[in-house]
């Protein structure tokens, strides 16, 4: 009913508070039972809890039914206290007041919290350092039983604040697996089934203690395809990949075992100034097509918050709700058809302007002419060394000039742009500081490349190194120039964070801004020697 009645709301988006619907019978249904986004809530920021209703309340809005938060130590145990603190970490009354308002939305909020790798934090701290598979402090040894008493305790304060029947235990990623404590165990029965066993082992405390059913990331057995087929049949596998050119056949992998899956694309938005829009749609329209082909239940849109999560959640909303749309249509809705729905509906925004700023903000993520797995070269290129820096000086000279003609083109669009509330408001807001990045990011990797070869001159005493030398004081006027523009940029990513955000965590990004402002001092001196 729920959705049914908000197709309506939908269409009288931004038409007036006293619109009339009028009497009508509505026919609709989604090719996915299952469908919602994970929010990284733990690798550097943690949304405030209203951020969260505010998530829960725009994912009901376009017919999505799941959404879950990404935690590895954000939480606060009574029984484990140093797990939690100091890092913003969500409460159990804070979740048990989400959990009340998406259940109003009709949204199941599935509890996710890290139970094998992606252990670092907890494993930095000396109380646990001692249950580490390896010195890489990484994943939990699965050869200790004390590792099997923390995931209990854990797992005891955790479940009760969802009323959700689903459990994601994730154990992705265990880089270290048998190569520590649990080598020699390893070397008998192979890693893949020292893996197998520790799913086994907390598949029996999920199940049979808490009564959950276990969802788990799919990576790590895929790698063992030969133990698929010893996967319990009641868990369900998350299968994720995120870039356009992923393997897609893994869902008939898990298919032909008879498992249960759900295909988790991404929004693209980590590791980047604006996410790479171009990537993500054909990332989450192929997988969504994929597993409606195999029967999967569901999609889960992970919008990940790597290296610090920079990126602001205004950026992903173009995301989280195309991805409704593939799961709701299967897969089938174009780029276009999509693109000026949710100018409208989103924005309310009938020209479909603001989509077109969006995707040339995407555009300009992706203007390189190399591979760049996860991320975007300009995010890196924004803080590198302006001599040295790597990605810096892969980007072709005219490749970044494009990116930021087209970063100028969104903002002139977002700054005419008149929102209809505080939601677009705000997004309009973020979304207008991306290009403002895009274009501060451009002008420094141009001047880059421009002294790199000033001080390749230099350096090599050609002939014209006089005239070089002459040169230095219009880029030290320049780089200074760029100083001083930053300070306004990091005002603003500031404010823009504390909107929605706890202040823990935003140091880690401050800190990239802070080291580029020493970075322009130690250049500015460096010139200044050369002089």
């Amino acid at each position: 009913l729920t959705p049914a009645l908000s197709q309506r709301e939908r269409e009288n988006r931004g038409v007036g508070e006293y619109a009339e619907i009028p009497a009508l019978e509505i026919r609709d249904f989604p090719d996915m039972r299952y469908r919602g986004i994970l929010h990284d809530s733990c690798r550097g920021k943690v949304a405030k809890v209203d951020t969260l209703k505010e998530i829960a309340t725009v994912l009901s809005f376009y017919k999505m039914n799941m959404m879950s938060l990404h935690i590895e130590h954000t939480y606060l145990f009574k029984k484990h206290p140093l797990i939690g603190r100091g890092c913003g970490s969500l409460s159990c009354e804070d979740i048990v007041e989400l959990d009340e308002h998406c259940r109003k939305l009709d949204i199941d909020l599935a509890p996710t919290l890290q139970s094998f790798g992606h252990f670092a934090h907890i494993l930095s701290l000396t109380e646990y350092k001692h249950l580490a598979e390896s010195d890489m402090g990484w994943t939990l040894s699965p050869v200790k039983d004390e590792t099997y008493e923390l995931l209990d305790d854990m797992y005891s304060e955790f479940l009760p604040a969802f009323t959700s029947k689903f459990f994601n235990i994730c154990s992705d990623e265990t880089y270290d697996l048998g190569k520590g404590t649990s080598k020699e165990l390893a070397d008998k029965i192979g890693v893949g089934r020292v893996y197998l066993r520790h799913i086994l082992r907390v598949h029996e405390i999920v199940v049979k203690k808490y009564g959950k059913t276990m969802m788990m990331w799919g990576d790590i057995i895929l790698q063992h395809p030969e133990l698929i087929k010893d996967i319990p049949k009641d868990i369900i596998m998350l299968n994720w990949g995120y870039e356009a050119e992923h393997n897609y056949a893994t869902t008939k992998q898990f298919a032909e075992t008879g498992l249960r899956q759900f295909v988790c694309p991404g929004t693209s938005s980590w590791n980047v100034l604006f996410p790479r829009i171009n990537n993500s749609n054909a990332n989450i329209s192929r997988f969504v097509e994929s597993g409606i082909e195999v029967g999967a239940e569901g999609m889960l849109n992970t919008d990940w918050g790597d290296g610090g999560h920079y990126n602001l959640l205004g950026h992903s909303w173009y995301g989280f709700i195309y991805s409704a749309e593939q799961s709701w249509s299967s897969g089938k809705t174009t780029d276009d058809e999509f693109d000026g729905k949710f100018s409208h509906l989103f924005f309310g925004d009938e020209s479909g302007k603001m989509s077109t700023a969006i995707r040339r903000l995407g555009e300009s993520s992706q203007c390189h002419d190399f591979p760049a797995h996860n991320h975007s070269p300009q995010f890196y290129a924004m803080y590198e060394d302006m001599l040295t820096g790597e990605r810096t000086h892969r980007l072709k000279t005219e490749n970044v000039r494009k990116m930021g003609e087209l970063a100028k083109e969104a903002l002139e669009i977002i700054e005419s742009y008149e929102p209809i509330d505080w939601e677009t408001k705000l997004t309009a807001r973020e979304i207008a500081f991306a290009a403002k990045q895009v274009i501060y990011m451009s002008k420094k990797v141009l001047l880059s490349h421009q002294l790199k070869e000033l001080m390749d001159k230099i350096e090599s005493k050609a002939a014209d190194k006089y005239e070089a030398v002459q040169k230095i004081p219009q880029f030290q006027a320049q780089i200074k120039s760029l100083k001083e523009k930053l300070s306004p940029i990091i005002n603003e990513f500031e404010e823009l964070w504390l909107i929605r955000s706890r202040r823990e965590g935003i140091e880690q990004n401050l800190n990239r801004y802070e080291e580029l402002e020493k970075h322009y001092d130690s250049l500015l001196g460096r010139l200044e020697d050369v002089l």
